[in-house]
């Protein structure tokens, strides 16, 4: 995996959380 898309995809990952939050 690039690192790019994990950051991407991490980033994506915690805004989803804390619009669940």
């Amino acid at each position: 995996m690039n690192l790019s898309v994990a950051h991407l995809w991490c980033s994506d990952l915690i805004i989803f959380v804390m619009n669940i939050a």
